[in-house]
């Protein structure tokens, strides 16, 4: 009973998955149109739903949601530019890029010193950074990727968090 229960889901879940996929390579040779392969929405900057596109000049980018098409549609350049990712490098690691330490974001990165995690390498300000990064890693990155959200999307970005203040909270948390 447990496994036709887990077939079914299984079922469930994976069909929808290889329906697109098919679609998709049917549109293809039928029409010309590419997939970018756009993991994230060029207007918001969030995960692709897989169910919402826009073609332009011969690329099918994907969107979040039903009411990025426009969006995209009146400036694509601007949004074009938003779909460039980061390439892995030869070990699969994915460099993020950033300018400004992870940890301390009114600080640059060094450009020796940096961390990596869950297959990213995000560059950090000073040397044993990373084990400040690795007491709370997914704060961190939430803070930096709120952070290049904000930016990419001309809000103004999150207050930066200073030496001294993030010093502060680590004593204050007996880490330090």
């Amino acid at each position: 009973m447990k496994k036709s229960i887990a077939l079914a889901l299984l079922f469930v879940f994976v069909m929808p998955f290889a329906a697109s996929q098919a679609f998709a390579a049917k549109e293809t040779a039928q029409t010309g149109i590419v997939d970018a392969g756009n993991k994230l929405c060029p207007v918001s900057g969030d995960p692709v739903s897989g169910t919402n596109f826009v073609v332009y000049q011969g690329k099918r980018y994907g969107l979040c949601c039903p009411g990025c098409d426009k969006i995209f549609l009146s400036d694509p350049a601007k949004y074009l530019a938003k779909t460039k990712e980061p390439k892995a490098d030869q070990s699969g690691i994915v460099d993020v890029g950033n300018k400004m330490c992870v940890i301390m974001s009114d600080q640059p990165v060094s450009g020796t010193s940096f961390v990596v995690y869950k297959g990213k390498r995000y560059g950090l300000c000073h040397n044993g950074d990373d084990k400040i990064f690795m007491r709370d890693p997914d704060k961190y990155v939430a803070q930096f990727e709120a952070r290049e959200k904000a930016a990419a999307s001309s809000a103004k970005p999150a207050p930066a968090v200073s030496k001294s203040k993030q010093m502060e909270k680590d004593m204050d948390q007996g880490s330090l």
